[in-house]
């Protein structure tokens, strides 16, 4: 997708300026690095990635058996002082990057280190989202959270409770629910993420619903993707190929059939993808490892990602540039698999999940062992366009959400941030974003049908706010 910038007229009322940009603007978009006509080969337009995932703690009070955290056989419980992690957050900061997401183990183990984390990425102007299980939270915290506009992405793994307990080993199933509730009717933001295994794949939907029943508006189901020690063990409750159908099913069944917002937060191989899910673009998320994201450990470590067992750098022993020097490889996707680079989605897919496929065949170029055959011609994502201005919403205006960020990028180019995904904007497709919602608002009706598909794509991704559909739409 190579779009081009031609006119725009920022005096013009919004309306006018819809019409306007409908006729002489073509709009660009490169979901997750599509390189147009940029070099598929060359480092890409990110100068860095966007989001850093900064590990608090490796204890945690829940046993999921799929922890995805290399370090869990042995476990040493190490954890970051408040001191320490202020360090490590400003040293985040340095590399450009625009989000930060607290993890662990259980990052509310350590709450003072928590805050200090916190306190010291808002004044660097961060985006900061907690990954927790929920279990430890209060209403005094969730209040204080909201207050600074913490991001909560909460691990709630089945609505069941029997299920809930048979995979996390915990009974903090009531407590759980009750914060998630908290959050959500105090009007914090927060994304529910289901990690799916052949266990609670027929679970999806009512997980969904019940999330959406105690007020949350976004779930992500993601396959589970274990690391190395559980994918030797033969007592495991993977995601079989086969189970993949009925997971694709529920997911396209929750998009067509409920209001609540559906992705994944883990990398499926395009290939493997039904075509009847591209109307769901937040399924389509390309390993991102090292490019879009860094995980950094206890110690200062720096990894491609969470699941990675090797680390590229320390941020506290290593300059800026020697680290984004470090993650060059990854930029310029030196690990995509021979047979990926003749498929025409292989600049946004980056071949499925590369630590899937290291843990799986010990090497960090073979195939996704999901992979199915290279993809002939480019798969055209978007939400359809009754999603931004078939008459069938209220009279809400659209407008970017206030955790959103954006960053420019190489060759003219800018990244924008969600929390959860990223894409890439050319100038006039950064320019429509801003003009009609960061600068201004805009009402459904008055989008063109030429931008709906823009507009239906990027209220999937959880850019935008959401008007509220009507009773007929559902």
């Amino acid at each position: 997708m190579n779009w081009v910038t031609k006119r725009i007229w920022p005096r013009l009322s919004t309306k006018s300026v819809s019409v306007a940009i409908a006729i002489e603007l073509d709009i660009g978009l490169m979901t997750q690095e599509s390189q147009g006509a940029l070099d598929a080969g060359s480092v890409g337009v990110l100068k860095g990635p966007l989001l850093a995932q900064c590990e608090i703690t490796e204890a945690c009070n829940q046993s999921c058996y799929y922890c995805y955290n290399h370090w869990r056989p042995s476990r040493s419980g190490q954890a970051l002082s408040p001191e320490l992690a202020t360090d490590i957050v400003n040293k985040i900061a340095d590399l450009n990057i625009v989000a930060i997401a607290l993890t662990g183990g259980e990052p509310l183990l350590c709450k003072s280190t928590v805050d200090a984390a916190i306190s010291t990425a808002l004044a660097r102007n961060l985006l900061v989202s907690l990954n927790t299980n929920a279990s430890l939270l209060d209403r005094k915290m969730i209040e204080q959270y909201i207050a600074h506009r913490v991001y909560f992405l909460v691990s709630l793994p089945s609505s069941e409770p029997h299920t809930f307990k048979r995979i996390t080993g915990s009974d903090f199933f009531p407590l759980i629910i009750e914060n998630i509730r908290t959050i959500a009717h105090s009007g914090g933001m927060i994304t529910i993420n289901m990690v799916v295994n052949d266990l609670n794949v027929h679970e999806i939907e009512d997980t969904a619903h019940f999330a959406l029943g105690l007020g949350v508006t976004c779930f992500r189901a993601t396959p589970v993707s274990p690391p190395q020690h559980l994918l030797r063990s033969q007592n495991v409750w993977g995601l079989s190929i086969e189970n993949y159908e009925a997971y694709f099913m529920a997911m396209n069944s929750l998009r067509r059939h409920s209001t609540i917002r559906v992705g994944t937060l883990g990398t499926i191989p395009f290939c493997m993808i039904p075509d009847w899910c591209q109307d769901i673009p937040s399924l389509y998320l390309g390993c991102t490892a090292g490019r879009g994201i860094v995980t950094v450990g206890t110690s200062g470590d720096i990894r491609p990602c969470s699941q990675a067992d090797f680390s590229v750098g320390n941020i506290l022993r290593q300059s800026s540039n020697d680290i984004l020097n470090a993650l060059t490889p990854w930029q310029s996707r030196e690990y995509l698999p021979n047979r990926c680079r003749e498929c025409a989605e292989a600049t946004r897919c980056n071949g499925g999940c590369r630590m899937f496929a290291a843990h799986a065949n010990g090497d960090m170029k073979a195939c996704d062992p999901r992979m199915t055959d290279p993809v002939a011609t480019e798969i055209h994502l978007g939400g359809t366009t009754n999603d931004s201005h078939s008459g069938k919403f209220g009279g809400e205006c659209i407008s970017a959400k206030p955790h959103v960020r954006w960053r420019r990028e190489a060759h003219g180019y800018w990244s924008v941030f969600s929390g959860d995904y990223y894409d890439i904007l050319n100038e006039s497709g950064m320019k429509l974003f801003r003009y009609f919602f960061v600068d201004g608002h805009v009402l459904p009706n008055e989008i063109p049908p030429r931008l709906g598909q823009f507009v239906g794509y990027f209220l999937s991704r959880g850019y935008l706010t959401e008007p509220q559909k009507s009773e007929d739409d559902l």
